[in-house]
Formats: structure tokens, sequence, C-alpha cells
């Protein structure tokens, strides 16, 4: 599997939290990272420097490119202090905040049960979907608070798996007995053009979900109850021994899985990928939808006549898809082209173009392909204004020789590339390099070494 290896664009997620409601009251039970931070805005992408190119005749005389930058910046907290600081005070503070504070404000009262919560304050805003248990203890789904008065779901059937396979040796025997759970997705607020969307889509695909699947294994084995009492025990050991907070981290991670649960969301989506996590057993995926860049709207709309990239071989895609149900995207990936629109690819499987379709979305969304204009020898295409060029010596050069070992190296294809705007096709000696020269183009184009050069034009009626 080849992994999209460009510079990731830095997230406004800074933090997970879970809290819960014990006999005494409201805990803030875990975080992660140990000690969050709020970086400076400028720090979103590393600086630009000049594209030092050796005299090499298979050298790429490009203007510039991404380089990782030297500069080190100091994350800064809202109080303004430093890393150090947060890591001697982190027993008692959090995000700048007492740690009593948060408890109370991120454990809300029953009438917040199965609800969006969703909280701003001073440049935060805190998301997660709070569980309550009946007033019996219960966690049964066929209850309501005197104040709640929603109706309640029915339990996925996604989520029927054993809650008792994958239990932790580490976990205690009897949970701590608790009355609510939440888990809090913290976001920097400054940091997004449109935060309400950017919480929106976090709570539905990722907060709404875990919660979901979180109350189901509650209900089945107190699955939160025995991790919270693991987390709880690790915590007050830390304290007695004046372990750090970054130690007591890794603890944590190593010997509760729902603590490992929280550092994979929190690593994963904050860089805007598919986490993969296991509860109790059942595997599962969670991501929240990408959005494409202005520039790219265009491309980014599947239709009739859009083309598809798959992001992976399809040795690799094929391999993943074992179950029987998944035999009509099999036949998809099978006979898939990315020189050719849903609409030819319908009429050359004989599948529906509707189901043509749903099959292209359901890759795209779960990172297996890309919507984009079908690949042609006569469209012109020019370097990419995202052309990974940061990694073409350590990485890409080296991955495209083993793809393509009797062709034209990637140095000398991208230096006729940044030359005259030419057509594809010019570089194609006859037909029977029409198919290779094809795959490198997909190649280059998945990627994002080239885009295609577009013309547009505009008539005035009389």
């Amino acid at each position: 599997m080849v992994q999209n290896r460009s510079l990731p664009r830095r997230h406004s997620l800074i933090a997970v939290v879970l809290v819960a409601r014990l006999r005494p009251g409201p805990r803030l039970i875990f975080h992660y990272p140990p000690s969050p931070q709020r970086r400076p805005r400028e720090d979103d992408w590393p600086e630009h420097s000049k594209y030092d190119s050796e005299p090499d005749p298979d050298a790429v005389d490009l203007p510039s490119s991404l380089t990782q930058s030297a500069r080190d910046v100091q994350g800064i907290s809202p109080t303004g202090t430093t890393d150090a600081d947060n890591e001697e005070n982190a027993t008692g503070t959090l995000l700048g905040y007492s740690e009593d504070t948060l408890q109370k404000l991120l454990a809300p009262g029953c009438w917040a049960d199965r609800k969006k919560f969703e909280v701003c304050l001073n440049g935060l805003t805190f998301v997660g979907h709070p569980v309550w248990a009946a007033q019996d203890g219960s966690w049964s789904r066929k209850h309501a608070h005197d104040d709640a008065g929603t109706k309640q779901e029915s339990t996925p059937k996604t989520l029927g798996t054993s809650a008792a396979s994958g239990s932790d040796t580490s976990v205690p025997t009897s949970p701590e007995p608790i009355s609510m759970f939440n888990v809090v997705f913290v976001l920097d607020s400054a940091r997004s053009n449109d935060n309400q969307q950017l919480a929106s889509d976090l709570y539905n695909h990722v907060a709404r979900k875990l919660s979901k699947a979180l109350h189901y294994f509650q209900r089945q084995s107190q699955y939160v109850g025995l991790q919270t009492t693991t987390l709880l025990h690790l915590t007050a050991k830390a304290r007695q021994d004046g372990a750090s907070l970054a130690k007591l981290n890794v603890q944590a991670v190593d010997r509760s899985e729902l603590a490992w649960v929280l550092k994979e969301l929190y690593e994963k989506i904050s860089i805007g990928e598919i986490a993969g996590i296991r509860l109790s057993g059942m595997e599962m995926s969670l991501q929240k939808p990408q959005v494409a860049p202005p520039e790219r709207q265009d491309e980014s709309e599947l239709g009739p006549h859009s083309g598809l990239l798959l992001l992976q071989n399809k040795a690799a895609l094929l391999l993943e898809l074992t179950h029987a149900d998944a035999s009509p995207l099999v036949m998809f990936i099978q006979g898939h082209t990315p020189t050719k629109s849903m609409q030819k690819q319908s009429a050359k499987l004989g599948i529906p173009l509707d189901e043509v379709l749903g099959l292209a979305r359901h890759l795209i969304k779960w990172r297996k392909a890309r919507a984009i204009k079908p690949l042609h020898p006569r469209n012109t295409y020019v370097i990419g204004r995202e052309a990974p060029f940061e990694q073409l010596q350590t990485y890409y050069i080296d991955d495209y020789s083993k793809r393509f070992p009797l062709l034209p190296s990637l140095p000398q294809i991208l230096k006729v590339l940044n030359g005259k705007p030419i057509k594809w096709g010019a570089l194609i000696m006859s037909s029977d390099h029409r198919t290779p020269y094809m795959s490198i183009l997909a190649y280059l184009v998945q990627h994002r070494f080239v885009e295609q050069l577009k013309t547009y034009g505009w008539l005035q009626a009389p």
C-alpha cells in the first residue's frame, strides 16, 4: 500500500478528553495528548525555500518547493505558560483551566443524555455526545429520563460483537460504578475559518458514533466502567510515585484499551486520516469527511462525466474485499481505468450508472480513490501546486523506478513538464507505449506532481 506522503495540513483538534460521573461526582479520567497546546496560526505550513538541485542531467529545474522549516515553534497555552510549566502543573490544570472546572463543565446533567454537547469557551470548542445510565443504574436504551423526553434509537446491528473477546487482562474485574460518560473533542476555534461546520462534522462522524459503540459495550460488559477503574488506578499510583504526566500517559495507553483508542483518534483525525480503532474486540473506522479546497471543487463533485483515480493498487484493494457481498465492488475495481468516465465505466461493465456512482462514492469516502477528470493523452498537464518535492529524493524516485524500471526516470519526466506546456501524448513514443505512459500519468496525478491545465472561455450573447 502506497500512502499519501505529502505534508499534512494541521487540524484544529488539540485534545480528546474522557469525563465520567462517579459516586463522588464528575471526574476527568484521561486526556490526550498529555499537555495539549494551542499553536500559533502561522505554524500551519512549513516555510517555503528555494529548491536546490544538483547539476545532474536528471535534475529537475523547478522554481520552488515545500521544505521542512528548521524553526522550532513552541506551543503556547491560553495562560501563556510553556511546555515545561504545563508539565509541572499538569496534575491540576488543562488548557489553562483547572481540572475541577473542566470536569464539571464537560459532565452535563441528564438533560444532555445522548444529545449533541457543544460549548465554546475563550476560543475553545468542546464537542461530545454524553451518555447517561437509567435512574436504576442500568444502561439499557429502553429508558428515558424525566427531563430528557427524547426517543431512543435502536442498537446498530453492526455493533453486535462479543464484548468479552478483546478484554485486556490488566483491567480490574470490579468496575467503578459510573452514571455517565462523555468523550469530548477539543477544537481551537481560532484555527478554523468554519469552526461551526468542523464541530458539526466531528460530532456526526466521530463523537456520536464512538459514544454509541461505548454505550453498547458498557451495557454488555461494563466496558467503560472497567476502563475507568484501570485509568483511575494508574493515575493514583503515578501521583503517589511522583511520576510525570508523560509517563502516566504511556502507561495508560499501554494498559488501557480505551486510552489507546483516544490516542489513536487524536493522532489520526488531527491530520485528516482515518482512525482504525478496536473496542473490546470489535474493529471500527472513524473519520471526519474530507473537504476539497476551492481550486479542486469541480473535480471533487462526482458525476456521470467524472473519472476515478484509485489511491492504492488493485491487488491491495482486492485483498481487503473478502466478503461475499463485496462482489459488485470487486467487479468495479477489476474493470476500473482512470481514463474512462463513470458513464463509460457503466456501459463497459454492464452495471447501472447509479450503482457505479455509489461504488465510486464508497471508495472515495474511505480514502481509497479520488474523483478526477478522466485522464487523456490529449490533455495538457503541468507541475502541480501541491507537488511533494521535499520527498522526491527520499521516497518518490525509488518508488517510481520500481514501478516503471524501463521508462524515463521521474526527474526526467518532471523536467519536461516544467517547461513549455505540452499535451501528454507528445511524450508517448508509440502506440505500444500508450498504456505504460498513461500509468505514469496516473501515478503523477495520484501524488499531485502534476495537474491538468485547463482553458476557460465565455461567450456574450448579442
